[in-house]
This record gives structure tokens, C-alpha cells and sequence, in this order.
């Protein structure tokens, strides 16, 4: 407290008679404040007692950590932005004639923000078998608590098992109980305080306790035992943990058989007169475990029973060219359609074709089987259909045509009691035409030939032999290079090449060409039946590329791959020696856990045959990062995003709203990137409205179609009004016209009026300025604005940009507004090491 006092001397006249004697103002104690000491809310000053004749006059000055603040002269005062992280005093005055006292309060505590209700994340790490949960970020005022609401071991509740501590910051600690098998602890951490509550959640697979594999019993064999049959083999019982990788081999009289490592055989000529065993291994990585089944019986000479030929796709493999006259059905030919059995010859007509005349590849494939295997049966099965493709309900496992197909195969092998001895396949125009890329026609074919091999009896290693289709424009070539590489991807499987063949209608090939696919047909029929199966393997080790410092990405890079069927990569990181939770993806963002550590990557391949893996050389010690100032937000903006690893929650810097995430996006020192693919964009939770501006500043990573805004079917963050970038134009106009994109930054926007019709796009880079103006058409879709795909589920368009800033405005900026949020914008970029070039 501190006070002064002052007295008035008293005149020389006396004084005035029943008039008490006067005193001087005094003040008894300090005076005391109250309140919430919160920005926006209001402090009261309560007085101290005070004496004195005459009564003194009080007066009120407040102080902002020791100095006076101007104008705060009574007894309230209304806590402002300036008084966020000081502390405040109150100075009461009493004065009266005779003299003057003054008392200080005591300060308040430091004021803090506006009321909130919680935000929380929470972070997870699992050592062993010991589940640590803690926070991750936490804000809110007043400051929320938190507590482990849920926390389950496979759905069932654990959590009186949790423990608690931390020393201040919340922590939980579950020992999870030694398992056999993998297991899965779920959790829910959650703060609240008297704003509200948030929750966050996740969950961690335990991985089993290691046992290495024990076979128990012996593996059998099962099948006709003769020349060009399939032998299966089913596995004796086997326990390990994790769950073993089972591989196979076939053995000659007591002989490894090159190659034949599936579990399933067909007998070649050189098994006949021999004996055959299948040997079962289960590995781990505690060991491994054999079991050799019991021989078969002697390999019989092959069957004479008839060749079963399956053939699907489209156009011509239809028999819709018309019959050339040439060469008819042999008297050995037959087409069983499901029920009944029906002699193939021109002479009548062809009564499976699309035309009566109609004649397909079958026609020459029989006539040349039929050559080589005198006086054998050979029976035809048509699945094929016109104007048919994987993207009309047609061809996937499943659909009508895959399931007619099927059936007709299974129906034959019931009625003739031998398997199928080759499918075929000629098919690809429609899916030409509807845009698809040698990426999906292989997916989508291999995806087929996999579940028909299951679906159709005795069909495990059942050969395909595919044509490529008419070579005439650049969508028919995509669909060519992905059958071309089916023989690198799918084993048992071979391709006709076709490139040298004529078409009498620029779509189709005429009877010549047809012909003449039929004979290739015969002679890829060995070629797929001796592609076998090959376990993954890896050559050398992978590598890790980027910058070794907290908030960077690095990337694995690949070590080579080889195998049959194409093998799946998958991906772990590993800090100082342990793996990293979560860390599965061929990129990872440096954290502060990772600070003076050292990064591993083990790349592993997986396929039917096995499974190979291997380890990177480990980084250098992990070095602090780059951290940047935190700018002012733009004038009037909706929301304003600056992205980085300094903001990892992800909030905008106008109201701290969050994007949503459907998968996690690595975030860098001073941009994110969203995960590949459709729906992994940031969502803004901002919809679209009739009038509005998007901004934003991002790379591509790639010359592939780019979304920066929200998109639904008509395209664009409006209806017919776009920010999608289409290689390697920058204005979303067309694929063709400017320089491409990847690996460049640029600040682009658009700006919509719909009630004026008013439209413009901006896009600038550090030399120059692109505005386009035009008339904005079509309605709001409605949907929210996003950063990457969110809405378009196609490949075309899962090309990932990098973003290091986004601003969403309520109004329509013209072509100078822009120009200048895209100078003040490169400046920011500047200031966070980024150059808009």
C-alpha cells in the first residue's frame, strides 16, 4: 500500500461555533478488485475504509502493470486487447480540505484470453507392451481438465487397469496383457471445462507376443493325379506370432521343381511315371518350421478328355466380323452355352454369334488346337459381350458379366468333368473411351482374373491369354501398355501383340486380323501356363531423401522389386530402433520427438508367394527446424490459413478454426500435403456461398490435374466455375496452353459474384500476373471449400499439393484487390522461406 497525506493550515480567525474540528482525508487499508480477468470482462474496484472532515472525494485511477492507463477513472473498467498477459492495480484517492490520502490494490492475476471451451488432441506411444496416452495440444480458458473417459483392450472397457500420472501434465499409462494374437487398445481422452468439452481418440495394435512357427500334421495333397491336371495343397496346422508367412515347393521324386512354389501344380509332361510331395514352410522373424506331405501315386499319361477354352472381353471375340468364307470349325469343335452342347460349323450358320455369319478369334484358335491335338474335343465357351468394360457393371468380380462367366466355366466343368484349359481375353475399347489409365485397366483386370481363378472350380493357376486391342489413338494405347504388362504382374498369363494387324472399321479387326489373333492365342497358350509364381524379393536396401530437421519430410526411396505376382510395398519407420506408431507411409514429418535422434525405414514387399524386407541406413542425428513469425491475418477474411509445422493444429489465424482431416496430412516446416488420393483434401468447413473469394498458395508435385477448392460433379468450387488446375495449364482452362506446374509455388484465386454475374481468376508468380474476368455461370453446389480432392473419386485427380496458405473472403474481390493480396501474400511467404517463382 502507499499513501500520501497532506494538511491545510487552519486561518487565523478562529472558527465557527458547532462546527466540528476539520481532518484530514485518511485511508484505512487498500482497496480489493474483482472479476473475471478475462479479455472482455469487467473488474470492480472495492474501497478501502476511509475518514476525514469534511467528507472526503474519491477518485479512481487503474493502472496497466504500473502505469497509469489513460481514461480508466472509475470505479469499473472493461479488460481490452492490450491488457492480455499484463496485471492491473486500482489507486483510490480520498481528498477533502484538509488533506488527501491514496492505497493501492494488489495486483490481479495476468489477464487471459476470452472465455473458450477446450480444444484438445491427444498423442499416443506404445514401448513394448506399455500404451502411454498424453496431450498433445490443449487450449481453452478457464483451463480445462482432462481424464481418460474410455479405454478398451479388443471393445472390452479396461480402464480401472489404466494408471495415472504426469506430474502436472495429464498422463496414462496401460500395460497391455501378454497375447498369442495381435490386439487392439482403444482410448478416449477428454478436457472440459465451463465452455463446453472436447474429446480426442485413437487406438494402437499390440503386436502378438514373437513364438516362432510349429507345424503340426502334415500337409495333403488333393487332385486327379495325371498329366495337365491340377494338384492343391492344404496346409497342416501351424501356430506363431506374429502369424507366419507360408511358402511352398513342389518336389520330383524327392527334387525341387524349379518355380513351383504355389500352392497349386499342374503335372507336366515330366511328372508322368514320377511320384510328387509338397513341402509346407512357416516363417517369422523367430524362425521357421517344414512339414513334407506324403507322395502321390504315380503321375498317369494325360487325359484325353476335351479341351475346355473359355472366351470373354468384347467387339470381335463376340464373332461379329463377318465370315470370310475360309477355313470352317473342325468336326471336334463344340460350343456348350451353359446347358446344352452344339457342333460349330459355318455351314449352318454360327449359333452363338452376334450375327449368323458372325465369326471371332475361336474360330482359328480351335482350328489350330485342333491340329496340333488330332481327333481331341475341343469345346468353346462365348462369355464375351459386345460394348462391355470394367466401369459398366460388366467385368468386375461380382458383376453380370464376370458371374455369367463363371457360371458358364463351372456349369462346363460339371457337365465334362475336366477343368478349364485357358481363358482369353480381347477387351478394352470401352474402357478406352471412358478415360481409363493403364494404372486402373491393370488394377481392374488383375483384380478380375485373381477372384475368377478362386471362383471357377479347380482354376488356381488357370492360364490367360490376352490381345491387345485395335492400335488407333492415345486413350487405346494406355489400355494396350497395361495388357502388355500383365505377364510382369500376374503369373500364369501371357499377351498376343497385335500393333502389326488391320481393322476394316477403325475399331474392330477384320477377318484376317481375326485369324490371325486366333493362331497367337495357340502358340501363348505354353508361354502362360510356364509363368510361375515367383516369391518377392528386394534388391539392396532402401534410401531416405530430404532435409534431416524437425517439421521437414523425408521420403523413402525404394530399393528394387522383383516377384510374381507384382508384390505390395509397405512401409515403417523407426526412431533410434523402435518402430514409430503410426509411421507407415513412404514419407514422414519430423517431430520434436525425433529431435537428436536417428531415422530408419524398412521397406517390405508382400505377395501370395511370401514376403522379402529391408532396412535403410539410418539418418544423421535429427536437427532443430526452421521457426517462423506468426503474420497478421487479412483484413476482413472469413478464415486465413498459414500452414507449417509451427501450426500443427491446423487453425486459421482469423477465428482459430480447424480444417478436417480424412487421413492425417504430413506437415512440413512451412507447408502440409494432404495424403494422395480422393477424399484426403482439407476441409475447411466453409460452404460455398453466391459471393466469394479463395485464395491460395501451393505447389504440385506432379504435371497430373490438381483440385485447390472444393469440387462436386460439374466441377470447380462453384458449379462451372473452377480453381482445378489441369496439367499443365495454370488456369484450369484446358490441358494444354502454359509451362507446367510441378514443383513450382504460385498464389492463385477466384472471386465470385453470382448476383452480378462478376468472375475473376488470378494467378501470379514472382514475375508476372494472370487475370481472367468473364460471366459466372451455373449455382452454389454447396458443398464445403477444400484444400486437395475431397469430393472427386477418380485418379485422374489425386495428385497431392503442397499448400502453404489459404484465405476465404465473404466478398467479391476484383482484379486490384487481388493483385494486392497477392503482393502482401508473397511477402508472407518470403518471411516464412518460401519464394513464389
Amino acid at each position: 500500500m502507499s499513501r500520501t497525506r497532506s494538511r491545510a493550515r487552519r486561518s487565523s480567525g478562529g472558527r465557527l461555533p458547532d462546527s466540528p474540528d476539520p481532518v484530514a482525508a485518511t485511508i484505512a487499508g487498500i482497496p480489493t478488485i474483482s472479476g473475471i480477468e478475462n479479455l472482455g470482462q469487467t473488474l470492480t474496484a472495492g474501497p478501502a475504509l476511509r475518514a476525514g472532515h469534511p467528507t472526503p472525494t474519491r477518485t479512481w485511477q487503474w493502472k496497466r502493470s504500473g502505469t497509469p492507463v489513460t481514461g480508466a477513472d472509475s470505479a469499473t473498467y472493461t479488460l481490452v486487447e492490450a491488457d492480455v498477459g499484463q496485471t492491473l492495480t486500482v489507486v483510490q484517492t480520498e481528498t477533502n480540505d484538509t488533506g488527501s490520502d491514496m492505497a493501492e490494490s494488489a495486483p490481479t492475476g495476468t489477464i487471459g484470453t476470452a472465455l473458450g471451451a477446450p480444444s484438445l488432441t491427444a498423442v499416443a506411444s506404445l514401448s513394448g507392451r506399455t500404451l502411454t496416452i498424453g496431450v498433445g495440444t490443449l487450449s481453452g480458458h478457464p483451463a480445462p481438465s482432462v481424464a481418460l473417459t474410455s479405454l478398451t483392450l479388443d471393445g472390452v472397457d479396461v480402464s480401472g487397469a489404466a494408471s495415472l500420472g504426469g506430474g502436472g501434465t495429464f498422463e496414462a499409462h496401460y500395460e497391455v496383457p501378454s497375447s498369442t494374437e495381435a490386439q487392439t487398445v482403444a482410448w478416449v481422452l477428454t478436457a472440459g471445462n465451463s465452455q463446453g468439452t472436447d474429446a480426442a481418440s485413437g487406438s494402437e495394435v499390440v503386436d502378438a507376443d514373437l513364438a516362432a512357427p510349429s507345424v503340426t500334421g502334415l500337409p495333403t495333397i488333393s487332385g486327379t493325379e495325371a498329366v495337365g491336371q491340377t494338384l492343391a495343397a492344404a496346409p497342416a496346422s501351424v501356430t506363431g506370432a506374429p502369424p507366419p508367412i507360408r511358402t511352398w515347393q513342389w518336389e520330383r521324386d524327392g527334387v525341387a521343381i524349379p518355380g513351383a512354389t504355389a500352392s497349386t501344380y499342374t503335372l507336366a509332361q515330366a511328372d508322368e511315371g514320377t511320384s510328387l510331395t509338397v513341402v509346407q514352410t512357416e516363417t517369422n522373424g523367430s524362425g521357421s518350421d517344414s512339414a513334407e506331405s506324403a507322395a502321390t501315386g504315380t503321375i498317369a499319361a494325360a487325359s484325353a478328355g476335351p479341351a475346355l477354352l473359355l472366351f470373354m472381353g468384347q467387339s470381335n471375340m463376340t464373332r461379329r466380323t463377318n465370315y470370310d468364307g475360309g477355313a470352317d470349325y473342325p468336326a471336334n469343335a463344340f460350343e456348350w452355352d451353359g446347358t446344352t452342347e452344339t457342333a460349330l460349323s459355318f455351314a449352318g450358320g454360327n449359333p452363338g454369334g452376334t450375327t449368323p455369319d458372325g465369326m471371332g478369334p475361336d474360330l482359328q484358335t480351335v482350328i489350330d488346337l485342333a491340329a496340333q491335338n488330332p481327333g481331341r474335343k475341343i469345346v468353346v465357351l462365348l462369355a464375351a459381350w459386345g460394348g462391355t468394360g470394367f466401369g459398366g457393371n460388366d467385368w468386375g468380380p461380382g458383376d453380370t458379366r464376370y458371374d455369367d462367366a463363371v457360371a458358364l466355366a463351372n456349369s462346363a466343368i460339371t457337365e465334362y468333368g475336366i477343368g478349364i484349359e485357358c481363358a482369353f481375353w480381347l477387351q478394352g475399347e470401352a474402357d478406352a473411351f471412358a478415360g481409363y489409365t493403364t494404372e486402373q485397366y491393370a488394377a481392374a483386370f488383375d483384380e478380375m482374373a485373381t477372384a475368377m481363378r478362386s471362383d471357377i472350380a479347380g482354376a488356381d493357376a488357370l492360364p490367360f491369354v490376352l490381345s491387345e486391342i485395335y492400335h488407333s489413338n492415345a486413350p487405346q494405347a494406355l489400355i494396350n501398355a497395361a495388357i502388355a504388362d500383365t505377364p510382369n504382374r500376374l503369373a500364369h498369363s501371357a499377351v498376343v501383340a497385335t500393333g502389326d494387324l488391320g481393322s476394316s472399321d477403325n475399331l474392330h479387326y477384320n477377318a484376317a486380323g481375326v485369324r490371325a489373333i486366333g493362331s497367337r492365342f495357340v502358340d501363348a497358350i505354353p508361354d502362360a501356363a510356364a509363368l510361375v509364381p515367383v516369391a518377392p524379393s528386394l534388391s539392396g536396401v532402401p534410401t531416405i531423401s530430404g532435409t534431416e530437421e524437425t517439421g521437414e519430410i523425408l521420403t523413402a526411396v525404394p530399393a528394387g522389386v522383383a516377384g510374381l505376382p507384382t508384390p505390395v510395398t509397405t512401409w515403417q519407420w523407426h526412431r533410434s530402433g523402435t518402430p514409430i506408431g503410426g509411421a507407415t507411409l513412404a514419407s514422414y514429418a519430423l517431430v520434436e520427438a525425433d529431435l537428436g535422434e536417428t531415422l530408419t525405414v524398412v521397406q517390405t514387399v508382400t505377395s501370395t508367394e511370401g514376403m522379402d524386407a529391408a532396412e535403410s541406413a539410418a539418418t544423421g542425428a535429427i536437427a532443430a527446424g526452421v521457426s517462423y513469425p506468426l503474420p497478421d491475418a487479412e483484413s476482413g477474411a472469413t478464415a486465413h490459413w498459414l500452414f507449417g509445422s509451427d501450426y500443427p493444429a491446423i487453425s486459421d489465424q482469423v477465428s482459430g478454426r480447424s480444417v478436417t482431416v480424412a487421413a492425417p496430412p504430413l506437415i512440413a516446416t512451412n507447408y502440409v500435403r494432404p495424403e494422395v488420393g480422393f477424399g484426403n483434401g482439407l476441409d475447411t468447413g466453409i460452404a460455398q456461398q453466391p459471393v466469394q473469394t479463395m485464395c491460395a498458395v501451393f505447389s504440385a508435385t506432379a504435371n497430373r490435374r490438381l483440385i485447390i477448392g472444393s469440387f462436386d460433379d460439374e466441377g470447380g468450387i462453384y458449379k462451372n466455375s473452377s480453381v482445378v488446375f489441369n496439367r499443365p495449364d495454370v488456369y484450369g482452362a484446358s490441358d494444354t496452353g502454359q509451362a507446367g506446374l510441378a514443383n513450382t509455388w504460385y498464389f492463385v484465386a477466384e472471386a465470385i459474384d453470382q448476383e452480378n454475374s462478376l468472375q475473376t481468376r488470378f494467378v501470379g508468380n514472382a514475375t508476372s500476373s494472370y487475370v481472367a474476368t468473364g460471366t459466372s455461370g451455373g449455382t452454389v453446389s454447396g458443398v464445403n471449400i477444400g484444400l486437395g480432392n475431397l469430393f472427386y473419386n477418380s485418379s485422374n485427380w489425386v495428385n497431392q499439393p503442397l499448400l502453404a496458405e489459404a484465405i476465404i473472403f465473404p466478398t467479391y474481390k476484383d482484379a486490384a484487390a487481388l493483385e494486392a493480396i497477392y503482393q502482401r501474400s508473397r511477402t508472407r511467404m518470403t518471411a516464412r522461406g518460401l519464394s513464389i517463382t
